[in-house]
C-alpha cells in the first residue's frame, strides 16, 4: 500500500496547498502529544481499558507514517 504525502495530509488536517514534510510531521507530533495525555487520564481511571489499548494503536500507527515520511 503506497499514501502520498497530500492523502496524509489530508487525512490529519495538515493540509495546506502543497503540504511539507516538515508540517505533516509537526501535525503528527500534536495529535501524539494530545493523544498520550489522553491515554495517561484514561490509565489514571481505567487501566487496561479498550479507549486506552485504541489510543496507544493510533499512537502507534502515526509514529510508523512519521518515520517513513522522514526517511
Amino acid at each position: 500500500m503506497k499514501l502520498t504525502l497530500k492523502q496524509i495530509a489530508d487525512s490529519i488536517q495538515a493540509n495546506d496547498f502543497e503540504p511539507s514534510i516538515r508540517d505533516v510531521s509537526k501535525r503528527i507530533d500534536y495529535l501524539n502529544g494530545f493523544l498520550e495525555d489522553r491515554k495517561k487520564h484514561l490509565e489514571e481511571k481505567y487501566m487496561g481499558s479498550e479507549e486506552e489499548y485504541a489510543i496507544g494503536d493510533v499512537i502507534n500507527l502515526l509514529e510508523l507514517v512519521k518515520n517513513k515520511l522522514n526517511k
